[in-house]
């Protein structure tokens, strides 16, 4: 009866998650391997997305050179959000197209 209960409020929550479609379309530039060093962009984050990523990083090394010392992480999140999103929605994708995810919900 538990499994039953547990079964049917997956099912309930799974139909209740929305997709994500990105509301813009961004096509970041190429980075070269040497910005890309600079930027200190790990081997793990060097895969499809790295572009992305590159771009996200360079937003936030940005925020933390221009903005008083203990505001910077708010500025990130305020000024960096779009492009960290884009990055999520990038790595989502190559999740699901190498099918070690199957959806892309929130």
């Amino acid at each position: 009866m538990q499994i039953e209960d547990a079964a049917s409020s997956l099912s309930q929550y799974d139909s209740a998650l929305t997709r994500i479609v990105p509301e813009s379309t961004y096509t970041p530039r190429k980075h070269l391997t040497e910005e890309l060093d600079a930027l200190g962009v790990d081997a793990k984050h060097r895969d499809g997305c790295v572009d992305y990523y590159a771009d996200y990083a360079k937003c936030t090394i940005t925020q933390m050179q221009t903005s008083p010392m203990f505001h910077w992480k708010k500025r990130v999140m305020e000024y960096c959000f779009y492009y960290n999103n884009q990055w999520w929605w990038c790595e989502r994708q190559n999740a699901i197209e190498k099918g070690l995810a199957r959806y892309l919900y929130v």
